[in-house]
């Protein structure tokens, strides 16, 4: 039994002046396609009628390549503006208190995207390090990686960024078989992961950690970002000056961004080729991010980025059939001791970084301590499974 499993890869991509131009041209000509459509289901609702199917979006914004002001444009990229917003709108039937719905974009701002899908098998590339677009031509590209054997280009869209620059994204698909049903046995190599807004996580194994200096990396460009913002702020209007400064503060978040890719992807890598099974706490960081305290606790989570590492992380142990356990928030793991069992009554404080067990004695950091409780309760739970 075999199913399909949806990859992307990302890369940075160098067009040309005339290249530069086509991909403005597209991402005005997106963004008007985008607002009339939006606006024509907005007046269907307000009518009472059904939203427009998803196929006769696509073939309504496919046509718009027939008007004067739109035929230079690629009609699948076109159509690809229709398909999404067709997604907008059932995400918002689904979950209208979290999807709101699709509302009108901004025509000429610093940001845009070219998204066309892969139906007439015309995206490309090769080792060389060319990008094969139609209407666009050859696109030199960095950080070249060969698909995997067997992979099929869905779709491209090219995204580009407040810093100015470029950025492809190529999604595809594999057919991938099925892993086998084996009866349980006790993972080789096993690690628990207790979450740190300071460091990220703290793990069982001391030869996987990361040191607070890594996390704290970009406090420096956040005071340079929170000077320009500052300069920005008295700027007037849509002057020269303004745009300059903005452009400096796209520049600064796409370092801060990248810094934070850097260390999510391979902490998350290292974690899903070293270990036979993870262990990490199921904890609610949309409630921790939105608190204010003395210890920036909220500020700090907001910057590490844990979402987005347990996402990646999933992501890579699925690829390599390696089970991830999510241990459920309400368990006690600070309050139990990792050696001998007991659990103390009264939860521990932030400021109390060390756990020191009344029963046998044992004095361990608190983040260690928790993190072997995490390991033997996923243990306990992939045995039951």
């Amino acid at each position: 039994m075999s199913d399909y499993k949806n990859l992307s890869y990302q890369f940075r991509v160098y067009p040309n002046k005339k290249q530069e131009d086509q991909l403005t041209y597209s991402f005005i000509a997106a963004k008007k396609i985008w607002n009339e459509l939006v606006t024509q289901e907005k007046r269907r609702r307000e009518e009472g009628s059904l939203a427009t199917p998803k196929e006769i979006l696509i073939l309504q914004a496919k046509r718009f390549v027939l008007r004067e002001e739109y035929k230079d444009g690629d009609p699948l990229a076109y159509g690809a503006v229709g398909a999404n917003l067709s997604r907008a709108i059932q995400r918002n039937e689904k979950a209208p208190d979290k999807c709101f719905f699709p509302g009108p974009k901004l025509i000429h701002s610093r940001t845009g995207t070219y998204h066309r899908t892969n139906e007439d098998s015309a995206i490309g590339y090769d080792v060389n390090g060319k990008l094969y677009l139609p209407f666009f031509g050859t696109m030199k590209i960095r950080g070249l990686r060969p698909l995997p054997y067997g992979a099929r280009i869905i779709s491209l869209a090219i995204h580009k960024k407040p810093s100015g620059r470029y950025i492809a994204s190529i999604a595809f698909y594999l057919r991938v078989k099925a892993p086998e049903q084996l009866a349980f046995k006790p993972p080789m190599r096993s690690v628990g992961l207790d979450y740190s807004p300071a460091r990220l996580f703290v793990s069982t194994d001391p030869n996987l950690q990361i040191h607070k200096e890594e996390v704290r990396a970009n406090r420096g460009d956040m005071r340079r970002l929170k000077r320009i913002d500052a300069k920005i702020s008295f700027c007037k209007g849509l002057s020269k000056n303004k745009m300059k400064q903005r452009k400096k503060a796209g520049i600064v978040e796409a370092k801060l961004a990248n810094r934070r890719k850097d260390l999510i992807e391979k902490a998350s890598t290292r974690i899903a080729n070293n270990y036979d099974a993870v262990f990490i706490e199921d904890i609610d960081i949309e409630k921790i991010s939105l608190r204010h305290d003395k210890y920036h606790l909220g500020w700090l989570t907001r910057q590490s980025a844990w979402g987005t590492f347990v996402k990646r992380l999933k992501q890579k142990c699925e690829q390599r059939n390696i089970p991830l356990i999510k241990v459920s928030r309400f368990y006690p793991s600070s309050q139990i001791c990792s050696f001998c069992g007991y659990q103390i009554k009264n939860k521990l404080s932030l400021k109390e970084r060390m756990f020191r067990c009344p029963k046998c004695g044992a004095e361990i950091d608190r983040d260690i301590n928790a993190a072997r409780n995490i390991q033997k309760e996923g243990l306990r739970l992939l045995s039951a499974q």
